[in-house]
């Protein structure tokens, strides 16, 4: 065997430098895993040929099929490794378990027993004093031990055959999953874009209702404040609304009163009109009494003038016939007098009977809670004195009745009256 045989640890380190960097762990364990085997089985091909060299031709043809059989294997290895390489990685696979060989696994030789293994020849040549006996007896157990190695390589390469076929269906079902996992996730994307878009414009919306709804409340502070400022007016109104309407109820009160004291007023002078009306009706019967009086004086004194004058008349008529000087001025003035009273009392008569019922009239439209009520109260006395009887200034009356009844007769004055009024004469009847 040649001294210049990489260690197991180089080995190592050359696979991992050759590895493509997009690989994932499930296949660098794999990886790893076949790397190994050769490893193994590369150094049991070597001490094969180290006992080829020292001698045993049976167990060397007994251990050439196998020997064969590796190769084989090892090439078939090597092709998956390549094909392998090739694939694309993915990282969203996960590496699956590698199912562990049942059965007892011999250790793996360390460095320092694959040294010795290379320096044995050397050392069996060297060495004079060992015996071809002895030296086929350590043949043979490396040639037992050479055997165990290779059914423990032939289980590690079916264990890593079943676990790449696995691992490869693995790895399809996990692609496949990957890719429908990939199409979700592409429609979540493209569904959550939409509904941040969506989102987006329901925000924008939201910001404008409110922006529209701070100035709203803007608008209804306003209002409120000014609500509560006509409040306060509103107050104030009802203060003074309520001090108007105490005022009120006093003044209420007090007109009560007052309507009151007039009710009382008002009976008191009921009565007392009842009874002027009453004074008043005395003093009419009493006056109609003696109008009635009156007139019938002034009918009887009529009556006596008129048969003086007629007496008058008669010796008027004498005193013409017989030329004779007339009635003398004193008893004609005398009767004049006595026809003017009795025209100034016929008119003081008619003139007292239309102001009689003029204040009947008066005192009968008149009611008792009228204002006239209140001037007859304050004046009963100026209505009792218009009711009272003749005045005693009447007015100037115009030429008296028996004037006119004498100019109606043609009896007048002569002339020669006016010239002997000087010096009256004496009426010859008067001497009789």
């Amino acid at each position: 065997m040649p001294s210049n045989m990489p260690s197991k640890r180089q080995c190592r380190q050359k696979v991992e430098a050759s590895k493509p960097m997009g690989r994932t762990r499930h296949q660098q364990g794999l990886t790893d895993v076949c790397q190994e085997d050769f490893e193994t089985a590369k150094h049991v091909g070597n001490r094969f040929d180290l006992l080829c060299e020292l001698g045993g031709t049976e167990d060397v043809e007994s251990v050439m099929p196998s020997r064969a059989k590796n190769k084989k294997l090892r090439r078939k290895q090597q092709k998956r490794e390549k094909d392998t390489a090739g694939q694309t990685p993915q990282d969203d696979v996960k590496p699956a378990e590698l199912p562990r060989t049942t059965g007892e696994e011999s250790p793996e030789p360390s460095p320092e027993e694959t040294e010795s293994v290379i320096k044995m020849p050397e050392k069996l040549l060297g060495d004079d004093g060992m015996s071809k006996e002895e030296l086929s007896e350590k043949l043979q157990e490396e040639i037992q031990k050479n055997k165990l190695l290779q059914k423990e390589m032939e289980m590690k390469e079916e264990s890593t055959l079943s676990i790449i076929q696995t691992s490869e269906a693995q790895i399809t079902a996990h692609q496949q999953q990957a890719e429908v996992l990939k199409q979700d996730t592409e429609e979540k994307i493209k569904s959550l874009e939409d509904r941040v878009k969506e989102d987006k414009r329901i925000i924008s919306d939201m910001k404008t209702e409110q922006a529209v709804l701070l100035e709203k409340m803007a608008e209804v502070d306003d209002a409120v404040q000014n609500s509560l400022k006509k409040e306060k007016d509103l107050l104030k109104e009802n203060e003074d609304l309520k001090l108007q309407l105490d005022s009120l109820n006093q003044l209420q009160e007090e007109n009560k009163e007052l309507k009151e004291k007039l009710q009382t007023s008002q009976e008191s002078f009921n009565t007392e009109l009842q009874l002027e009306k009453e004074k008043h009706e005395i003093l009419q019967r009493s006056m109609d009494e003696k109008v009635k009086t009156l007139q019938d004086e002034a009918e009887e004194k009529e009556r006596m003038y008129l048969r003086e004058i007629e007496n008058l008349k008669a010796k008027l008529s004498l005193q013409v016939s017989l030329n004779i000087q007339p009635v003398s001025e004193v008893q004609t003035e005398d009767v004049a007098t006595q026809t003017d009273d009795t025209s100034s009392l016929e008119e003081t008569k008619l003139e007292e009977e239309p102001a009689l019922e003029v204040q009947q009239e008066v005192v009968e439209s008149q009611e008792p809670d009228t204002p006239a009520t209140l001037t007859l109260q304050k004046e009963p006395e100026v209505s009792i004195e218009t009711v009272s009887p003749a005045p005693e200034t009447p007015a100037p009356a115009g030429p008296s009745a028996w004037k006119r009844f004498r100019h109606a007769l043609g009896l007048r004055k002569p002339k020669s009256w006016k010239r002997t009024r000087s010096t009256p004469q004496l009426d010859p009847t008067s001497t009789n």
